[in-house]
């Protein structure tokens, strides 16, 4: 049965690469975020300490403008040094910028498995790590397509690492635990800054219920808050030091999601309990009610991990202003081993069903919206490996002027970021005339883009 489970994991980590190989295979930049994100990794390269977008200096640029700035704190450098050195490794291309969460997706949908092989059973952890694999919104995040890309992946990886800890120490090592988990928390923050929190409250509260002694238990929190203080506030102290006006602005920016919208990004109080039907599968909301019912009946240690780690992501991600489905995604390991706790219980009552075949039915249903679901996001018939027009002009205009891109600046471009990582071009979005003027001063080139086409200035 081991060996047979094992080859099933190994399927399954096949058919993750594979779709995520696929997915990746695109030659352009995702525009929210992966183009931000790769920029600041590939400057990181010289800078490590220094986190910057535009950095050629050429115009005074305005540090609120997140888009657009020199200094770019909007998120914490953890993940960008990853990446950063991935891009050092291989060159500046796509296979760099997408290799660490080719590898962190793959160790994911395994951490999806043993966690839900530890709580449960091998079948359940074989269930979950299958929807991993294959989930549609989780497959537009790895690949950079999607708002959140490698930051989301290596997030929910350093998440899935947290309850690894949570579940493979024992009480006798508690202490150790708890200082695991505090450098786990610090690696959250400095991933995506203040959603690390969410997770400090899932640890107080678990950490609670199963408690030995109320001693211990206040002891484990102060080594876990201890330890996240020590791995995470150099970097603050560091930027507040040397950037601080930007970092006094980003403070304000990534609190602001929880008092106020952001970006347009609204929706009601139930805005998550709709989203997951559609982002995790269409009949979630059963297993969500057979988990409430089972833990009301008989709440063990196994079913809290589950409930909390479900349900406190979604009610204070549900309180804030700002609402987004890659949020929510937080929660998608416990979702899948939900569902494959569902699936396997569902099979467990069939004989004993007066319907047997509705059983099947349902469970088939389960697997066909996650199949489907996966399927529309994929899309596997279009084209991959195809040049986008943006950056064949681009290539056509250095070469066929030959142009020292260094010291060549585009303006009214809207690549203006893959015209800097891929070319090493500096882009703008807009520059007036005198601005313009003053840059040809200085020997730059200037030219002009009207729709997709250059002229010179």
């Amino acid at each position: 049965m081991y060996e047979k489970v094992n080859k099933k994991i190994f399927l399954i980590l096949i058919l993750g690469f594979c779709i995520r190989i696929f997915g990746m295979m695109f030659l352009s930049l995702g525009e929210w975020d992966e183009r931000f994100h790769v920029l600041v990794a590939k400057n990181l390269i010289n800078s490590p300490l220094y986190p910057s977008l535009i950095n050629d200096g050429l115009v005074k640029l305005d540090f609120h403008d997140w888009s657009m700035c020199d200094i770019w704190l909007a998120k914490p450098p953890l993940s960008l040094w990853i990446i950063s050195l991935s891009i050092k490794l291989f060159g500046v291309n796509e296979f760099a910028i997408r290799f660490p969460s080719l590898i962190f997706s793959l160790i994911s949908i395994y951490l999806t498995f043993w966690i839900g092989r530890k709580l449960f059973s091998e079948k359940i952890g074989v269930i979950a790590a299958f929807f991993y694999a294959i989930n549609g919104l989780l497959y537009e995040i790895n690949i950079g397509l999607l708002s959140g890309d490698h930051v989301d992946t290596i997030f929910h990886l350093f998440v899935q690492l947290l309850f690894y800890v949570l579940l493979i120490f024992s009480k006798k090592n508690w202490i150790k635990k708890s200082i695991y988990l505090g450098l786990l928390l610090g690696c959250l923050f400095m991933v995506k800054w203040s959603m690390s929190f969410i997770f400090l409250c899932i640890l107080i509260v678990y950490l609670f219920v199963c408690r030995r002694t109320i001693q211990e238990y206040f002891i484990s929190i102060f080594i876990i808050i201890t330890s996240f203080l020590i791995f995470s506030i150099p970097w603050v102290l560091w930027i507040f030091y040397q950037f601080p006006n930007e970092s006094k602005w980003m403070l304000k920016a990534i609190m602001a999601p929880i008092s106020e919208v952001v970006q347009g990004h609204k929706g009601s109080w139930f805005y998550y309990i709709n989203e997951i039907r559609k982002y995790i599968n269409e009949l979630i909301y059963l297993p969500l009610i057979f988990i409430i019912w089972k833990s009301y009946k008989r709440l063990n240690k196994q079913r809290l991990l589950l409930i909390l780690w479900i349900f406190i992501p979604m009610i204070l991600l549900s309180i804030s202003a700002t609402k987004r489905e890659v949020y929510i995604m937080i929660t998608s390991t416990p979702m899948f081993i939900l569902l494959g706790l569902f699936v396997v219980y569902l099979s467990s009552i069939k004989k004993e069903f007066i319907y047997p075949k509705f059983i099947t039915f349902l469970v088939a249903l389960i697997f066909i919206a996650s199949i489907r679901y996966s399927i529309e996001r994929i899309k596997p018939f279009n084209a991959r490996l195809v040049m986008p027009q943006y950056r064949i002009e681009m290539k056509k205009l250095i070469y066929s002027n030959n142009l020292n891109p260094d010291s060549t600046v585009l303006v009214n471009e809207p690549h203006y970021l893959e015209a800097r990582f891929f070319y090493n071009i500096k882009g703008y979005q807009f520059l007036d005339d005198s601005t313009v003027t003053s840059i040809k001063k200085k020997g730059y080139r200037v030219f002009r883009n009207i729709l997709g086409k250059y002229e010179p200035l």
